[in-house]
C-alpha cells in the first residue's frame, strides 16, 4: 500500500505541476505551515496521505489525498473517495446557486459539485477550479 500511496502521491504532484496549479493557490501539503496543518489532521482520516492543498484558513480549505479529497466550509466536512472521482462534476458560483454555463465559469466559479454523490468542493478562484479539475479526471481514470 505504501508503493501505491507513493505512486498516486507523484502521480497528483506532476498532474498539479503540469496543470500550473502551484502558479495560483495550491500548495504542496508538505510545504504548509505546521499550524495549517493541524487544523486539517484534526477532521480528515490518520491513515490519509495529503498531497496537495488549498488553503484559505482553517474555516476554508481543500486538500487532496492519494485515497480522498477533503473540502472544508462552513463547519461542513465533505469527503469524495477516489472511486467517485469520475463522476459528472458540474461547476458553480456558489453552493446555492444553479450549474453554471463553462464560459461563465470560467471567471466566475469556485465550487465544483461532484452531481452523483452531492459533495460541493470549494476552489479559490476559477483558475485553480479549472486547473484542479483536469487533475480530477486524469485521477478518476488511474486504477
Amino acid at each position: 500500500m505504501i508503493i501505491k500511496n507513493q505512486w498516486y502521491k507523484n502521480r497528483i504532484l506532476w498532474k498539479a505541476k503540469k496543470n500550473y496549479l502551484f502558479d495560483y493557490n495550491c500548495i504542496k501539503y508538505d510545504d504548509l505551515k505546521s499550524s495549517h496543518k493541524n487544523c486539517i489532521q484534526k477532521l480528515i482520516d490518520k491513515t490519509e496521505v495529503p498531497v496537495i492543498v488549498f488553503f484559505e484558513n482553517c474555516n476554508k480549505w481543500t486538500l487532496l489525498c492519494t485515497n480522498k479529497l477533503y473540502s472544508y466550509y462552513d463547519d461542513v466536512l465533505q469527503c469524495v473517495d477516489k472511486d467517485n472521482f469520475n463522476q459528472k462534476i458540474t461547476p458553480h458560483i456558489d453552493i446555492n446557486s444553479e450549474p453554471i454555463s463553462h464560459n461563465l465559469a470560467k471567471k466566475d466559479a469556485k465550487w465544483l459539485k461532484m452531481n452523483e454523490t452531492g459533495e460541493y468542493i470549494w476552489l479559490p478562484s476559477s483558475d485553480d477550479l479549472w486547473n484542479f479539475w483536469g487533475l480530477l479526471q486524469m485521477l478518476a481514470k488511474l486504477k
